[in-house]
Formats: structure tokens, C-alpha cells, sequence
């Protein structure tokens, strides 16, 4: 049942992106995070197999749309990927502070 709604939202989510196919560069450019969120959607159900009972597959496949009921939610949600976005950057500016550290080093040593 999951490969169902899995196919569902896929065919859901090209559908979409079929319409963006006919609006102006301007919308498109509105549309990029819903794009991105919905296409991240569809990646966490895949994974989500062993979170997701039977029965919470069957009322999302039972729904029209169940990628645009999920977004809806996700808009509506308090939670926020500003914290997860913080983390990533903290690490990334980390890892090339220490690359840069240790690179300085090696010239020091060759001098």
C-alpha cells in the first residue's frame, strides 16, 4: 500500500511541476521552497516505511491530494529547518576553519 501512495504523490508532484511548466519565471521562483519541500515530502515517506502504519497509509492514499494535504500541514506546523539550517552551517564553517588551520600549518612547517 505504501508503493501506492508513494506512485500517488509522484504522479501528484509532476502534476504540479507540469503546471509551473506554464507560469512566469516570477512564480516559479515563489514556488521553489513548495517545490523543494513537497519533492522532500515524498523522500521522507519513502523512508518512513517502519513509522508509517497501515492505516495512516490508507487515509493519505484516500485523499485527492495527500503531497499538497502534507504541505498544507508542514506550512501550518511551528516547526521550523532554521535550526537544522544553523547546525549545517556552523559545521560547514567548522570543517574549513579547521582545513584552513591545518593547511596554514603545513606552510608554516615547509618554511
Amino acid at each position: 500500500m505504501l508503493n501506492e501512495l508513494l506512485k500517488k504523490m509522484n504522479d501528484e508532484y509532476e502534476e504540479y511541476k507540469l503546471l509551473l511548466e506554464s507560469c512566469s519565471p516570477r512564480k516559479i521562483i515563489e514556488k521553489s521552497y513548495e517545490t523543494a519541500m513537497k519533492g522532500e515530502l515524498i523522500f521522507v515517506i519513502d523512508g518512513s516505511s517502519d513509522e508509517l502504519d497501515d492505516e495512516s497509509v490508507k487515509l493519505l492514499c484516500g485523499m485527492d491530494k495527500p503531497l499538497d494535504f502534507l504541505y498544507s500541514e508542514w506550512i501550518d506546523c511551528d516547526l521550523s529547518i532554521s535550526e537544522t539550517l544553523q547546525d549545517s552551517v556552523k559545521n560547514a564553517v567548522r570543517k574549513q576553519m579547521e582545513i584552513m588551520r591545518a593547511t596554514e600549518k603545513e606552510e608554516e612547517t615547509e618554511i
